[in-house]
């Protein structure tokens, strides 16, 4: 007998039911594994382009390996010339001081017997002389050496026992030699020797010979053919305290240096670069911040500007007052406008065409027409008009004198075509270094800041009522700055 069918519990799936599920979970399953084998795709198709990323970056690295080891031969090579170049200096400053014991000459003759071209650099201190000096020395026919102070007989520094920095002038040769007492007393009174010339003519004499000594020992050790001196006028009011200078009718120390040259040396030529007075009193304000009297330096700060120093320091982006406590730049502008418009006044007066006068941002935007002008002022080889054959040579050299200090050895003319593509390499390599310190946005920036805390300061700062301080300095400021009292 059949048995009779039983009907299924309520709530249990049927065996179709069940069947459906499991198909609809095959074709899941189907899915996932088409979009699992895209995906497999995907990444082997990154990994092929991580790959060849990998291959340009392997080879990349290989090309700066190069160029890194390139480098490293390229500085050798210039320690080598450096060293080839200073031991062949030595032997030839060996072999003039031989020849010249040879022929007698124990003491060096006057320059103006020998017809040694002399010239003297001055200017304002931080208006870019040491950067032109080094210019200048750099080139094959000029010695030039710096601060030699030998003019300015009233620079002498009575508290040089109580500093501390090093090589810090304590005189001038000339007011070594005229404020001598023994040596004036001496020519006072040896009649039989000093007859026939008054005392202070005798101390100018002497001056003579004895700058003319230094000049030309230090000329026969170089082999060059012209010599010269820059020393910065002496900065009287930043050595002294802003209240207690003298007014704008006391006598011009620039003005005395200029006469004191065209007296001593009426053959010589003088040099005088003149830098914008804003950023010399930004310029100066830094130095004097860096050599504070109270730290060992030289400048005496006040407790105030010391505090305006430190803030600064600390961020000076967030730095909104002015660099100068009070006092300070009227200072400062009344030294700049002072030395630089009476030397300026006084210059051509007092040596006619052997004075010239060379603005630092002529030598920055136009160096090359600028240097010839002035090499062609002192007589020396530019190289061509304009002065483009010493764009390669004395330019980078000065500048890259300044940058490693190797006292111009490295910067030899090069005798193989391997330096002379070295040379090459480098000129490209410091052609923003070429346009000037200041040109470096840091820099600029510093500048631009600077120049706009002088300009919101001068009103609080300067008293009196209005007048053209200096027409050849200071454009646009100056126009519209009172007198300084």
């Amino acid at each position: 007998m059949d048995r009779e069918a039983r009907p299924e519990p309520e709530g249990r799936e049927t065996e179709k039911e069940f069947l459906e599920r499991l198909s609809s979970k095959d074709e899941e399953i189907a899915r996932l594994r088409g979009q699992a084998e895209k995906l497999r795709e995907h990444l082997v198709a990154k990994n092929g382009q991580i790959e060849k990323t990998n291959q340009r970056l392997h080879k990349l690295r290989e090309h700066v390996e190069k160029k890194d080891a390139r480098i490293e031969r390229q500085q050798r090579d210039l320690q080598q010339a450096d060293r080839r170049a200073a031991s062949a200096e030595e032997r030839a400053a060996g072999l003039c001081l031989a020849l010249s014991r040879a022929r007698g000459d124990g003491l060096s003759p006057a320059l103006s017997e020998s017809g040694t071209p002399v010239f003297f650099m001055v200017g304002r201190g931080r208006s870019g002389t040491t950067w032109l000096q080094n210019t200048l020395n750099a080139h094959p026919e000029i010695l030039c050496k710096g601060e030699g102070r030998f003019f300015d007989r009233e620079f002498r520094r009575d508290d040089y026992k109580d500093v501390e920095v090093r090589n810090a002038p304590v005189a001038s040769l000339y007011n070594a030699i005229r404020e001598s007492e023994y040596l004036r007393l001496w020519v006072e009174r040896r009649p039989v020797w000093s007859r026939g010339r008054e005392v202070e003519e005798h101390l100018d004499n002497l001056a003579r010979l004895a700058i003319d000594y230094f000049l030309a020992e230090q000329l026969s050790r170089s082999g060059k053919r012209i010599v010269g001196d820059k020393t910065p006028f002496a900065w009287e009011d930043i050595m002294t305290d802003p209240d207690d200078l003298p007014g704008d009718d006391s006598p011009s120390r620039s003005a005395e240096v200029l006469e004191e040259i065209g007296r001593l040396y009426p053959e010589a030529k003088v040099i005088h670069v003149i830098r914008d007075g804003r950023d010399v009193a930004v310029s100066t304000m830094h130095f004097m911040w860096n050599l504070a009297r109270s730290e060992g330096g030289l400048y005496p700060l006040r407790p105030e500007e010391l505090d305006r120093r430190d803030r600064y320091r600390e961020d000076p982006s967030l730095f909104a007052e002015s660099l100068f406590a009070d006092g300070r730049l009227a200072s400062l502008a009344r030294g700049w406008s002072i030395e630089v418009g009476r030397a300026v006044e006084r210059g051509p007066a007092l040596l006619g065409d052997r004075y010239a006068e060379v603005r630092y941002e002529d030598l920055l935007l136009q160096p090359e027409s600028e240097l010839g002008r002035l090499l062609g002022f002192l007589g020396a080889d530019a190289g061509g008009a304009g002065g483009q054959g010493v764009h390669r040579g004395h330019r980078l050299r000065a500048a890259l004198q300044q940058e490693v200090g190797s006292g111009g050895l490295l910067f030899q003319a090069p005798q193989k075509r391997r330096d002379r593509r070295l040379e090459e390499c480098l000129y490209r390599r410091r052609r923003a270094y070429l346009q000037g310190a200041s040109r470096r946005p840091a820099r600029r920036a510093r500048l631009r800041r600077g120049r706009r805390l002088v300009t919101r300061t001068v009103a609080r700062s300067l008293r009196g009522g209005p007048r053209v301080l200096v027409q050849s300095g200071w454009p646009g400021l100056l126009r519209c700055l009172p007198t300084v009292v």
